[in-house]
Parts: C-alpha cells; structure tokens; sequence
C-alpha cells in the first residue's frame, strides 16, 4: 500500500511582503515547519510534499498551491497538513472552521498549525477548543482590517500621482528602488511614437500592424514577457491587431496623465473586478514625462469616429464563437452591402504568417445552418430517449418487423388480447394465467407504441433534412 504524504504548506500575502514581517517570511515558515517534523518521530518518516503561494491573500482558498493541496487529500493520499500558523492555511474563518471540523475528518486528513499549537489528533472525540474558533475569526478580522489600510494607502498613492497599478504602461518601466515613480522606456516609447506618426500620416490601424507584424516587432505583452526571459532571442508569439493599436491611439498615459481607479475589486478575496464610474476615477495631469505631444494625441483622437450604435450587443447571437478553420483565430463581422457578414482579418495584419483565403460567409445563413444542425441534434436526442424508454420495457421486437409492422402489430395484439378473453369465460384458463397472458400483451403494446413515436422522429427528421439518413430498423 502506497504510503500518503506529509503537506508542509506555506503561504505569504503581498501585503505581509509590503510590510516587512520576517516572522511570515516563507523561509521562516519552512524553517519552523522543518524543526516541527525533525522532532516529530511520527512525521519524520513520511515522505514529504512542500507547496508554496508566495503573494496570494488567505481570505480565498483559490490559490494555486493550495488547489494542489485539497486535490491530493481529496484522492486520499495525505496522512497530515502542517502549517506554521492557522492564518497561513486561511483566513476566512468560516471556511477554516469547514475544513478543520468536518472535511478533513472525512478525509481522514490530521492537521497540525505548529505555533497554535492545534493538533486534530488532539480533538477526534469532541469540538476544538473555543480558543482555535477565536483565532480564525480574529485572523479573518485582521485580514479585513488590513485591506482597508492597504486600500486607503492605495487610494493616497493614487491621488498624488503614483503608478501603484500591477505593471508599467506599454512605453515605461518602473525602476527598482525608485518606488511607483515611471520611467520612460526608450526602445518601446519609439514603437509607441512611430505609431502615432503612421496615423498621422493617415495610415489605416490595420495597415499599422501589418506593418509592425511585418518587421517582428514585439506586442505589448512580448515585449513585457521579454524583459523578464533569459532566453535570447524571445520568441515572437503573439501578433498586432488593429484593436491593439487602437487602445496605444487612446491612452493618456503617453501625454503624461496618470488615469488611475478605472476598476476595483467589490468583495474582498473574491478574483474579479468591475468597472469603476467615470467621476470615481483619478486623473492627475503631468504625473509622469510624456512621450507624445498633447497637439498630436488630440488630433489623433479627433480621427476617430464616433460609435453610432451600428449593431446591438444582444442581437451578436454567435460573439465570440466563430473562430477561422485556417489559423483558429477569431473572425469579426462586419456590416456591407448585402448584410452583415464574418470575416477573418488574420492574413490582413500578417500575410507572412497566415493564408487564410478571405472568404466570407452571410451572417443570416450561417445562423440558419447552425439553427438546422441544432434542430437535427434535438431530433436525434428524441430519437434516443425513445429508444432507451422502449428498450427498458423489456419486450423483444419480433425479426424482420419494420415501419408498416406497426399497425399490422397492434391489430395482432387486439386479437390475441380478445381471444384470450373469450377463453377466459369459456373457463378454459384459470384467473392467474389469464392475468399473466394479459400483462404480457399490454407490454408488446406499450413496445409497439414506443416504436411508433420513433419512426414518426425519424420520418420528421428526413422530411427536414434532406442529407439526413437513418435506417429505418430501429
């Protein structure tokens, strides 16, 4: 029998990391865990796993090592969790409390947080101590407290200016040691600079990014993936588009105006944002140097058209789901003469690359292909649950009887039912196997009728689709 694992688990927040506490740091945390286990002659002969999120809040248990951890107890093969402290495993005291009072003992999953001194060894026959319920809501309290601070200290960052966002924009880096200060980015600012240039010169947003495809230029998110390899050189894998383009076109950041706030998180330890309304948001102008004039940022901006509401966002009944045979990018649609119709643009913004043929298809008859295959797919699902029903009541179908047995079948069951009356009371069968002789012609009967909502399915089905074929033998 394969002998289950010891989890050391350790976990650190960024904000722990932001304020310096040593004691949280995780090599303070393994080596805790480390002198726990050597001393521990139960545990010291298992065989260990170690798992680690460095920068992940204890509020949510969606964290990466912390998904591995629950999927290996979850299998069975973990005999004990050791953590330094309870907030290292967690720091919603509801969830906490769940795992340590009732999954884990299913699991048969012991749990130790060494400087708690809390051992589930030490409770199999009753509640844990008041004092371990007292520590999980005081952590999930302090957890709170300490988003507040980190969020008004955030917004004060904001308002004078500072780039507290994740990452620098296209055209700027942040530079150690200088704190949330920008700093132009000298390669990328002139990928930035000739773009505005082309579109000042009148060149067309996707004629810019085949142009920038075209000479392997590095996409925003290369680029930023680049300075991070050590691999020379990087390899080129996504490409430029128009909308790409467009979003350098639109960003203030490049005459020097911090836009900051424009999204926020509304419940803490949950992973999604949402948009912020426009007047919450932070403007600062001048937060940081420019690398675009204010004189040719706003004649950019006056190039672009404004919105006139050319289709409604709930009639896109096929968004996001057309995707190009080719190069299994997604298409676009676009409105012409004639209809709206799907396209893929990916040879456009890099000939070298794809050869996808620019065929067109009407959005109106891709949407009635799409309605009959689905409409055929139904059928199909009918035809299935009948024959499933008819094939659980348990009555063969006699060989050879096809479509135009059906009513043949069910005169044959009438007579058979009235002959087996007449000798009945003619007092040539007893009760008992009349009954019996009965209940088994009602089940051919029922068999027949189950047959027949098949192949009227069936004969539905052809009469629709005239490339459908089905055997007629069900």
């Amino acid at each position: 029998m394969k002998e289950k694992y010891l989890i050391c688990y350790l976990r650190l927040s960024r904000e722990d990391e932001e304020r310096g506490i040593e004691s949280n740091s995780i090599t303070n945390q393994r080596r805790v865990l480390e002198d726990f286990v050597k001393n521990n002659e139960q545990l010291k002969r298992r065989p260990k796993l170690e798992f680690v999120d460095d920068g992940h809040s204890g509020t949510s248990f969606d964290r990466p090592g912390m998904r591995k951890v629950l999927e290996l107890a979850e299998s069975g093969n973990v005999y004990c969790i050791i953590v330094k402290d309870l907030s290292r495993f967690g720091r919603n005291y509801i969830e906490v409390g769940d795992y340590l009072e009732h999954i884990f003992p299913v699991l048969g999953v012991r749990f130790i947080a060494v400087n708690d001194s809390f051992d589930t060894d030490d409770y199999r026959e009753e509640v844990p101590a008041m004092e371990i319920a007292v520590k999980n809501i005081m952590n999930s309290y302090m957890s709170r407290e300490q988003s507040y601070k980190v969020k008004k200290s955030i917004y004060q960052q904001r308002r004078t200016g500072e780039h507290v966002g994740a990452g620098a924009p296209y055209g700027y880096k942040k530079i150690r040691g200088y704190g949330n200060k920008l700093f132009v980015d000298e390669e990328a600012a002139a990928v930035v600079q000739r773009i505005f240039r082309l579109t000042l010169e009148n060149a067309g947003r996707m004629e810019i990014a085949r142009i920038l495809n075209l000479e392997g230029v590095l996409t925003p998110g290369d680029y930023k993936k680049s300075q991070k390899s050590q691999a020379l050189p990087f390899e080129r894998k996504a490409d430029w588009s128009a909308a790409a383009v467009t979003n350098i076109l639109k960003n203030k950041a490049y005459i020097g105006t911090a836009v900051l706030g424009r999204h926020y998180r509304p419940q803490m330890g949950k992973g999604y944002v949402k948009k912020a309304p426009r007047q919450d948001w932070v403007v600062i102008e001048k937060a940081h140097p420019a690398i675009i004039g204010e004189s040719d940022f706003q004649l950019v901006q006056e190039g672009f058209r404004p919105f006139n509401g050319g289709f409604v966002k709930s009639d896109r009944l096929l968004s996001g789901l057309l995707f190009c045979g080719h190069c299994t990018k997604a298409m676009s649609v676009r409105t012409r003469a004639g209809g709206r119709y799907c396209y893929c643009d990916s040879h456009r913004v890099n000939p070298q690359k794809y050869v996808c043929n620019r065929e067109q298809i009407l959005l109106a008859d891709l949407e009635e292909i799409l309605l009959k295959a689905v409409k055929i797919q139904l059928g199909l699902a009918e035809v299935r649950d009948c024959i499933k029903a008819a094939a659980a009541s348990g009555v063969k179908r006699p060989a050879g009887e096809g479509d135009s047995a059906v009513p043949q079948g069910r005169e044959g069951l009438r007579q058979k039912k009235k002959a087996l009356y007449e000798a009945y009371r003619a007092g040539k069968l007893p009760l008992e196997a009349y009954m019996r002789r009965k209940q088994e012609i009602n089940c051919g009967r029922e068999h027949l009728e189950k047959r027949r909502r098949v192949i009227k399915v069936i004969r539905r089905l052809r009469r629709k689709s005239g490339t459908y074929k089905c055997n007629r033998e069900v």
